[in-house]
């Protein structure tokens, strides 16, 4: 007896968008929302403003990622910034400023030296001090 071959039929499925619809589509107007927030808002934070676009911090990231949102989310993160900078340098607490800058990438540097060798003297006024 013949066997008889099947041929497997391919169905074209049409990919649907997953998730919740983004709430902005218009960079212009996720920008006005984000500087009346900054005028109303004394003590800026990226949560606060989250909570004031009704979103997630982690949506208010996502947007980031988004070529026509990214200048958009980036200044606001550098006004923010801004603000933690000014509070490190002429404030008295600056514990939870120096936390908050870590998060938004900051870094504190450790300088040493792995080959048990003197650091070198630093320079005044072009002359090593230790010559001066």
């Amino acid at each position: 007896m013949a066997k008889k071959t099947e041929k497997k039929v391919e169905k074209k499925v049409e990919k649907r968008p997953v998730g919740r619809p983004p709430t902005w589509t218009n960079p212009d107007v996720l920008a006005k929302l984000i500087d009346q927030y900054f005028k109303n808002q004394p003590h800026p934070t990226m949560a606060g403003l989250a909570e004031s676009l009704d979103i997630s911090r982690a949506s208010l990231y996502q947007y980031a990622e988004k070529d026509e949102f990214i200048d958009t989310i980036k200044k606001a993160r550098q006004r923010i910034e801004l603000i933690y900078e000014d509070l490190l340098i002429y404030g008295t607490a600056p514990t939870g400023v120096i936390f908050a800058l870590k998060n938004t990438g900051w870094k504190d540097r450790t300088d040493m030296t792995t080959d048990d060798k003197p650091l070198p003297a630093p320079i005044y006024g072009g002359k090593a001090k230790d010559s001066i």
